[in-house]
């Protein structure tokens, strides 16, 4: 079984490894009692290895179509996909061989009947029937799959409820009228004419008893192959999977393919985690896509999300989220114990005016006193927002790091040879605006914030963004005043991990 799962091809589940290596060993068995045994049976059933093989075509089908989706042979894919609609209903049919059974006689003088040849039969042929049935209803599991990964749960369950459609009206016509699945080729004409001449009231209701017999079968196999949750790296070609998954949302930002781990059901992707360690807190994020909710996806990635911030030794956790019914609901099952309010605000004027002010752009000789800037002020904002345990950050070289990767989007204000303020922004989105706790009320940061927004626009953007925290009312009044307006509010809720 080791050797099979390794040397499996990478379009085939290796949960369906096991299984169809004991339906092919059953088959096996089935064949060589059936023959060595023969002499026992009082009627060989000659049919069913006919019927078994009709009943395994559409695994063999499938597994074509999954091959030729993989290597993107379209135009090939199409006859496989045919071939294994015409011949999945040899499947579920096979299941009505089980009338042969009548051509025993379970019962002798009153009792049951004790002839070894009797229930050899027996079980031979339920043996036979169940094993086909699986081959037949493994492959529309496959296939279902397939297209829930590619096109999404609705269209996968379509072709699971059309399937077993059809398959009831095939088992009438091949159970009732006598024909088989060659005679859509041989006779297309006389197969179409005889439905339309038979099929009635009691047709239909056949029909739709074999349909759901058929489902019936299907849905007793999913009991026994549930769906698989995979978490793993994120790979590149999962971001356009992503993107989409979030359309019509605002969580694009999260999609940094260093920073994520998927969530897979069934090799479809479900959800995912964000978590970016920084000076000792960790941002993180979790999005489940909507079908995949209340499955358990979310809290199996949220526990990837602590235990990278526990290796990073992150002290807390924090996310944005914009819906905060639905998000509040989740975060506070893990034990999120605060909620804040940040809006998102845009300035879509011209230039603003600027004082003269001694700015220039951050290099790396500045680190030391822009870190005891940036991270005294945001302590200093914790505090004023009800973070009563707020710490002040120590520093490290990944921020040293990261400083000196933005040092041409970083600027600073200086007085009199002393660094008092600073600022950066990504693009079109002022990052901070920070200015010495000591030195507040002075101008410093209203003029970094006029000049961080007018070189936005100077670098050719139509507008600057920023988000400003509930609670921060001098930075609300400043951004205001200059003619920023709220977009929207994000709802960022905080865990803290070390107490």
């Amino acid at each position: 079984m080791h050797f099979l799962r390794k040397h499996c091809p990478s379009w085939f589940p290796k949960s369906l490894i096991g299984p169809l290596a004991l339906l092919v060993s059953f088959t096996l068995i089935i064949g060589i009692a059936g023959v060595i045994f023969r002499a026992l049976i009082q009627f060989w059933w000659y049919y069913l290895p006919y019927n078994m093989l009709l009943a395994g075509l559409p695994l063999v089908f499938s597994c074509g179509a999954l091959w030729t989706e993989h290597k993107r042979h379209r135009l090939l894919a199409l006859p496989l996909w045919l071939l294994w609609l015409f011949f999945y209903p040899n499947a579920p049919y096979i299941l009505t061989d089980l009338i042969h059974l009548r051509n025993y006689d379970f019962f002798a003088g009153g009792i049951f009947n004790s002839d070894p040849a009797v229930w050899f039969g027996f079980l031979h042929l339920c043996a036979g029937v169940m094993v086909g049935c699986c081959y037949g209803l493994i492959s529309l599991l496959l296939l279902q799959r397939h297209v829930v990964r590619t096109y999404g749960r609705a269209y996968g369950w379509s072709l699971a409820v059309g399937t077993s459609l059809l398959s009831g009206v095939g088992i009438w016509i091949g159970r009732c009228m006598r024909f088989n699945t060659w005679d859509i080729w041989h006779r297309p004409l006389h197969l179409l004419r005889s439905v339309i001449a038979q099929f009635d009231r009691r047709a239909l209701l056949l029909c739709l008893l074999f349909a759901a017999m058929s489902a019936g079968a299907y849905l007793l196999l999913r009991v026994f192959f549930p769906e698989e949750t995979v978490l793993r790296r994120c790979q590149k070609h999962d971001i356009p999977v992503l993107a989409a998954m979030l359309k019509g949302t605002r969580y694009e930002e999260y999609l940094d393919s260093r920073r994520l781990m998927v969530a897979e059901v069934n090799g479809a992707l479900a959800g995912f985690a964000y978590a970016s360690p920084y000076s000792g807190d960790c941002r993180v994020f979790v999005f489940v896509a909507p079908e995949y909710r209340r499955h358990g996806i979310g809290m199996m990635l949220y526990a990837w999300v602590e235990r990278r911030a526990r290796r990073s030794r992150s002290e807390s956790l924090w996310s944005t989220y914009y819906e905060p019914a639905e998000s509040v609901a989740f975060v506070s099952k893990i034990g999120y114990d605060r909620l804040t309010g940040n809006d998102y605000m845009r300035y879509a004027g011209g230039l603003l005016p600027e004082k003269p002010a001694a700015i220039r752009n951050y290099t790396d000789a500045d680190f030391d006193r822009v870190f005891y800037i940036t991270s005294h002020a945001w302590h200093d904002l914790r505090l004023r927002t009800g973070v009563t345990d707020s710490k002040v950050h120590t520093e490290s070289g990944e921020i040293r790091r990261s400083y000196r990767r933005n040092a041409g989007s970083g600027y600073i204000i200086e007085d009199n040879g002393e660094i008092v303020a600073y600022g950066s922004f990504d693009e079109d989105m002022i990052g901070s605006v920070c200015v010495d706790p000591a030195l507040y009320n002075r101008g410093y940061g209203r003029a970094l914030a006029i000049f961080l927004t007018n070189e936005i626009l100077r670098r050719g953007n139509k507008a600057a963004y920023l988000w400003c925290e509930h609670g921060n009312d001098n930075a609300r009044h400043i951004y205001e005043s200059l003619g920023y307006e709220t977009q929207y509010t994000g709802w960022s809720p905080i865990k803290k991990l070390r107490k």
